[in-house]
């Protein structure tokens, strides 16, 4: 995600360095998955929601699962 530029030695992404990367394309090619859980107060459906009650039931069943 080039959040930090190498400081020494190379990142190659199929065999180009990952500062030769036009920024915008190589962030919107990969995601950050954060280690740390979190959970907000309230229910672990709420949490699934994140306050969109246009999320369907089924929908927040399906990720819970």
């Amino acid at each position: 995600m080039r959040f930090y530029d190498v400081q020494r030695g190379r990142i190659l992404l199929d065999g180009v360095d990952v500062r030769d990367w036009d920024l915008q394309s190589l962030r919107e090619n990969f995601a950050v998955v954060l280690q740390d859980i979190f959970l907000f107060t309230g229910t672990v459906e709420s949490n699934i929601r994140l306050g969109r009650e246009d999320i369907s039931d089924e929908r927040v069943r399906w990720a819970a699962t």
